[in-house]
């Protein structure tokens, strides 16, 4: 969300990339099995938690690190796709499902206009990047541009 990152917006491709990077089709039997072995998405820790864990924040930067953890708390005051699931709750429960899964599906990340829809979505069997063959678990999430400077 352009309001929690501010001018430091233009990481926010960067830092969704580096998730995309590492639930890829490459990766995502390593998630399977640090699922299996830490519960790493469980209701005990929060999606920032997980991504904290997994050194997928800004690292290279304090300040963007805290700025995109500031955006990933703001998902559990975000709803969801799932009424009975707030934004993080969704995202926590979605990954922990597919990592489960005998055959769990590459994730991908992505963003969408959060005037048009508040809520984080997860769709299966999607093919979000087109020069891919794999079908992909996609999930959204809202954000709202950073207000113009005046």
């Amino acid at each position: 969300m352009g309001m929690f990152m501010l001018n430091d917006d233009i990481y926010i491709g960067i830092l969704l990339e580096r998730l995309n990077l590492r639930f890829g089709p490459t990766q995502i039997r390593e998630m399977a099995a640090l699922q299996k072995k830490f519960a790493v998405f469980s209701p005990r820790h929060s999606f920032r938690d997980a991504v904290d864990l997994l050194g997928l924040g800004g690292y290279w930067n304090a300040t963007i690190k805290n700025k995109w953890g500031r955006l990933l708390d703001s998902l559990e005051q975000v709803p969801s796709d799932r009424q009975d699931q707030n934004g993080d709750q969704r995202i926590v429960s979605a990954l922990r499902d597919d990592l489960g899964k005998q055959n769990p599906s590459p994730v991908h990340f992505t963003s969408h206009d959060s005037r048009r829809n508040r809520r984080v979505t997860v769709r299966n069997n999607t093919h979000p990047i087109f020069y891919m063959h794999e079908s992909f678990m996609t999930i959204s999430l809202p954000m709202k541009p950073r207000p113009l400077e005046r």
